[in-house]
């Protein structure tokens, strides 16, 4: 059968350690997420789902990712302007959940199932840390820079297959 559909505590089984699926679903009742991991989980109910689609369509506009054609600027890239909508983005989907993306230590790989508008959000955008340099600087981390990030269209797709273990 194509796609596979895996129960769940079969998908946590066949995540490997450091590795983290997030999924995030809507539905008629608004947007929910889950960060799993093998032993742990954790679900919650992404409070403004209507900031989440405007503050997505504002970052892809700073970018100019709206025009496919258009090349991107250098000078966008080095705009505080999508940095504002990044952060902004990373408070509205984790907001009052126990998921925090500067806990990136726990995992060097995740695995993101989006759903609907957020298959258009660059998850490598969002900010992970930020520390204070010399003269005033900030140094931003983004997702990107601290774990290797996978999509994945569904849940059981998002991991292989379990293999037995040959002996010799």
């Amino acid at each position: 059968q194509f796609p596979p559909l895996l129960e769940t505590t079969e998908i946590r089984k066949r995540l490997v350690e450091k590795q983290r699926l997030l999924t995030f679903t809507w539905t008629n009742w608004g947007l929910f997420a889950s960060l799993e991991a093998s032993k742990q989980a954790a679900s919650w109910r992404v409070k403004r789902p209507d900031e989440v689609r405007k503050e997505i369509i504002a970052l892809a506009s700073s970018l100019s990712l709206h025009n496919t054609l258009r090349p991107i600027d250098t000078g966008r890239l080095n705009s505080e302007e999508w940095q504002r909508h990044a952060e902004a983005l990373t408070t509205l989907l984790f907001e009052d959940s126990e998921v925090s993306l500067q806990r990136h230590e726990e995992f060097d790989e995740l695995i993101i199932v989006p759903d609907g508008l957020l298959w258009y959000l660059p998850f490598e955008l969002l900010p992970v840390t930020t520390t204070e340099e010399n003269l005033g600087n900030e140094t931003h981390l983004w997702l990107k820079d601290v774990c290797q990030i996978r999509y994945s269209p569904t849940r059981s797709l998002s991991v292989g297959p379990r293999h037995k273990a040959m002996t010799p």
